[in-house]
């Protein structure tokens, strides 16, 4: 069974034009005093995407977060995770980050955090404009994992250079009694 056309947003990071609105923002960073950091701490990306937006995502249990961060535990040793923070130099505190997972051709936006503070500050597209440079001489092509939530597809949306819009397939293959309960 198909679901109605989502979207999935890429960016070619060769690519160092911006939009106008892009630019418009990027212009108005420079009144906030933010700093871009590598790091190596996905639990520090997971614990709090988890406290930010547990509350929103009923479907993801603790397991899923442990199996995740296992995962990624999987993934740093073979250099394809991407963890970036953005702090504001005064106080060190994060106001965005996100964890990325990378493959030969793309790397992938997986968890993107921004707090409160960071929002107001414009945080997620200093984190994303930094970002596009550091990896604009790796012929790899961000993948946004798209997002049919408004606002996030629309930042995203602004970010991409295309669309790649998908189709999700959802397979029930329970007996028909307990198919028939289950739908």
């Amino acid at each position: 069974e198909t679901g109605k056309e989502r979207n999935n947003f890429l960016r070619d990071l060769s690519c160092q034009s911006f939009n106008e609105y892009i630019n418009t923002r990027l212009k108005r960073l420079k009144k906030y005093d933010l700093q871009y950091h590598v790091s190596d701490n996905a639990e520090e990306i997971i614990l709090s995407y988890r406290q930010l937006y547990l509350n929103r995502i009923k479907s993801i249990k603790n397991k899923d977060f442990e199996n995740f961060h296992r995962l990624c535990e999987q993934m740093q040793r073979n250099n394809r995770v991407i963890i970036r923070k953005v702090t504001h130099t005064g106080s060190n505190k994060v106001f965005a980050s996100c964890l990325l997972l990378t493959d030969s051709r793309r790397i992938y936006n997986i968890i993107n955090n921004l707090m409160p503070e960071g929002r107001k500050s414009l945080a997620n597209y200093f984190l994303f404009q930094q970002l596009i440079l550091e990896f604009k001489d790796s012929g790899k092509i961000l993948d946004f994992e798209g997002s049919d939530l408004k606002g996030v597809g629309y930042f995203y949306e602004k970010f991409s250079t295309r669309n790649e819009p998908y189709f999700p397939y959802r397979f029930n293959n329970l007996p028909k009694a307990i198919r028939w309960v289950k739908d």
